[in-house]
């Protein structure tokens, strides 16, 4: 994290962060001298450029995470592939935006435990 911050300057600081797992995050970055918020969405898996920079923002990862919003597709027009033999071609592709956690178990106030541990019994 500490990387994408310098990148904008000394006086730049994370301001609000969301996370729905490995590799799929999103942060707003302030700067003190100009008093201007920067975001940045990573999301593995989805290529965010200008037709779907709206779909795939900050504040729809924020809703997904904390209101349990559900999943939808991203739309890419024209997605490079190659074909045999020796061929690139452009092809439409649509991809399910949504929060997939499957290495623990989620309880409340965004923790989560491992699956299969019990909570210690009390007198």
């Amino acid at each position: 994290m500490t990387d994408e911050v310098q990148q904008y300057g000394e006086d730049c600081w994370i301001l609000e962060f969301v996370s729905r797992g490995p590799k799929n995050y999103s942060l707003k970055i302030r700067s003190r001298s100009t008093d201007v918020c920067k975001t940045i969405c990573k999301v593995r898996g989805i290529s965010i450029n200008f037709s779907n920079e709206k779909d795939v923002s900050f504040e729809r990862l924020k809703t997904m995470v904390t209101e349990e919003a559900p999943p939808f597709v991203v739309r890419h027009d024209k997605r490079i592939d190659r074909v045999v033999p020796f061929k690139i071609v452009s092809l439409p592709e649509k991809k399910t935006f949504r929060i997939v956690y499957t290495k623990r178990r989620c309880v409340e106030n965004y923790d989560t435990l491992p699956y299969g541990y019990k909570c210690p019994r009390t007198c």
